[in-house]
């Protein structure tokens, strides 16, 4: 089984640098600037390229741009910006998604992966990246026990680049994460309605003032 953050034993500082992505990112103004904040934190943390993808629940994907990640955005500069939409039942990050344990694939050339609990999850590569990948680790991010956010996700150039230690850390910050990414979204949300509200309110006034003339 899966090591977790209360097993590993790390050292202080390491544990304070992960804590204090969710303090972070909880001031974030939107929910892109929660992401890009802290991807681009892990990613200066770790030395690797860490992704988020995003759980979209009524159509059962998710959803990736590469203007979440510094890494990926480097890497994707000259392309349109778009969303990836992923299956749940292509590659590390879908799998992770559907059973919601943690995934870490030592070498994703190699059929031999470390942590499998169901079916070998295949390597997919959906967007450019600075470097040929070698190993990955991914863990969900859950509010909750049981609602789904996305899929917190780390690579790396080198083989067996990931330990138990890095699960337990990516756990941590998936948790932290959790509460600042469903804050985010209920924010947007709540944007969108006001705007069609103050839309409908426009329309309504003009309507009235044609009623009138």
């Amino acid at each position: 089984p899966w090591e977790t953050a209360q097993t590993v034993s790390l050292p202080q500082a390491a544990w304070n640098e992960f804590r204090r992505i969710g303090h972070d990112t909880s001031m974030a103004a939107s929910l892109h600037s929660v992401l890009r904040m802290a991807c681009g934190q892990i990613e200066d943390q770790m030395n690797v390229a860490a992704s988020i993808r995003l759980y979209d629940e009524q159509n059962d994907v998710l959803e990736f741009n590469p203007r979440w990640s510094p890494s990926f955005d480097r890497a994707d500069a000259d392309r349109p910006v778009g969303r990836t939409v992923q299956p749940l039942d292509q590659g590390i990050c879908g799998w992770v998604a559907r059973h919601r344990i943690p995934y870490r694939a030592d070498d994703v050339t190699s059929a031999r992966r470390r942590g499998v609990r169901a079916e070998q999850p295949a390597f997919i590569e959906l967007n450019p990246k600075p470097f040929a990948v070698r190993s990955e680790l991914a863990v969900p991010i859950m509010y909750g026990k049981n609602k789904l956010v996305g899929v917190l996700d780390v690579q790396s150039e080198q083989k067996g680049r990931f330990s138990d230690s890095d699960v337990a850390l990516l756990e941590l910050a998936a948790d932290q994460l959790a509460v600042s990414l469903e804050m985010a979204r209920q924010y947007e949300r709540l944007g969108d309605k006001m705007r069609a509200l103050l839309t409908w309110k426009s329309n309504l006034t003009a309507s009235s003032a044609w009623w009138h003339s």
